[in-house]
């Protein structure tokens, strides 16, 4: 491929991510039809392509493109599927004895409702036939792992574009270390009486004071100075109902990733300023989210008072444990899907994380579990040492320091190469402790 080909895959791939981040949003809302699936060029998303961008690996801009193609071809053979695994959990249940509600509605009532109603909605989660479902979604995850051992057969891949491609093999692990760095704060907040009490608890719909009466976009520029945004639009981004304080966050957290993203140096070329599932997009939107958990968040942006702020700020931190712990569990129900007792193990993996078993019926169904998240994970984590770097660079309202701002911005706008890292292990330490500070009560 000479340099030009290069600018027009480049192009082909730019468009083809765009079209692939309007499918995540139909998909988190819960609107996705078929008529989402994305045209994809097969010049970028081919296994020829691929192996011929291989083979031209010392040039980097050549690997730059292998990658996002690599990425993108096994998005292709895979869309059709994920798109009905997506639409089955939307599916009224087979013999649900009540009204015929899908899987999706009855975890929206377990989330939303009022306590009678959740309780009635867990029970008859606990209950339903959730076969096709589980079915569609296994389909999906064999499909997924066939198309990445296939395009990687032959080659010796290197370990991120390995991980990019099979996130069942660490999954697991993954997992387990998530779990290994909350446990101790999961310990010492008790555990709850169900598995729906416990994705409740994570929404810390007590921490309600100060928050806006609508959730939108504009709020969320509110919050950091238009400033942070200039030249991103981010007016019609999807956000999630506000079910209690953790919405406001995941919001922020939506929002900051999708500015990271699109915040790029506008003479780079498109795959070498981003790769796929941009770590440095969710680790800064992660970090943004962050923002929410801080006192000072509290008393600068709500109005609290000092003390008033100290608690809700607490409030979110410990149902974060629980987020965290969901989380854990989302990534560890992955390779599970492809077990011959996946049932078995997601009950013991789940009891071990939540104190309370989900059925094993619901593995990957509750939380809705994709080869995506385990790849989220980390830059989430890698956000909690973020975090602790940017307090000491711009003390504890880093979040509303133009300084701080610019260094979002810098970090956004270079090459991947150039890039920063945040190392696992100052990750993981960042994380245990920043659980512990909301579990004694000193954020």
């Amino acid at each position: 491929m000479e340099l030009l080909d290069f600018a027009s895959l480049d192009q082909r791939v730019q468009a083809m991510a765009l079209s692939l981040d309007r499918r995540a949003r139909a998909l988190s809302s819960g609107s996705i039809t078929e008529e989402d699936d994305v045209v994809f060029a097969r010049v970028a998303s081919s296994r020829d392509s691929f192996r011929e961008l291989d083979g031209l690996a010392s040039d980097r801009f050549a690997r730059a493109l292998r990658d996002w193609v690599a990425w993108l071809t096994l998005e292709r053979v895979t869309s059709a599927d994920l798109i009905r695994a997506a639409m089955a959990r939307h599916v009224p249940l087979p013999n649900d004895g009540v009204s015929g509600a899908s899987l999706a509605e009855l975890v929206r009532a377990v989330l939303s409702g009022s306590e009678r109603d959740a309780r009635i909605a867990c029970d008859r989660l606990a209950k339903a036939d959730t076969t096709d479902a589980l079915d569609a979604l296994r389909r999906f995850a064999d499909r997924r792992a066939e198309a990445a051992r296939l395009l990687l057969e032959g080659r010796d891949a290197d370990p991120d574009l390995r991980r990019l491609l099979s996130p069942f093999e660490g999954a697991t692990a993954l997992s387990e270390r998530v779990l290994g760095s909350s446990q101790r704060a999961f310990e010492a907040l008790g555990g709850r009486d169900s598995f729906c009490e416990t994705f409740r608890a994570a929404l810390a719909v007590g921490a309600g004071e100060g928050w806006p009466a609508k959730l939108v976009p504009r709020w969320i520029s509110s919050l950091f100075g238009p400033e942070l945004f200039r030249g991103v639009s981010i007016d019609r981004i999807t956000l999630p109902p506000p079910l209690g304080a953790a919405s406001f966050v995941r919001a922020v957290h939506r929002v900051g990733r999708a500015w990271a993203f699109a915040d790029r140096a506008p003479s780079a070329p498109f795959s070498m300023a981003r790769r796929p599932h941009d770590e440095l997009a969710s680790s800064q939107g992660a970090l943004l989210a962050l923002a929410l958990l801080e006192p000072a968040f509290h008393a600068k942006k709500l109005g609290l008072g000092r003390e008033r702020a100290r608690l809700q700020a607490t409030e979110i931190g410990r149902a974060l444990v629980g987020w965290v712990r969901i989380e854990a569990v989302r990534v560890g129900a992955w390779p599970l899907l492809r077990g011959s007792a996946a049932a078995r193990d997601f009950e013991e993996l789940s009891e071990r994380a939540l104190g309370r078993a989900i059925p094993g019926r619901l593995v990957g169904l509750l939380p809705f579990s994709g080869p995506d998240d385990a790849i989220a994970v980390l830059p989430f984590v890698r956000a909690f040492a973020l975090r602790n770097r940017f307090r000491e660079r711009f003390d504890d309202d880093w979040f509303d320091n133009p300084r701080a701002h610019d260094a979002l911005r810098h970090e956004q706008h270079l090459l991947v190469q150039d890039r920063g890292e945040v190392a696992e292990e100052e990750a993981f330490i960042a994380l245990e402790a920043r659980l512990a500070d909301f579990v004694n009560g000193t954020p």
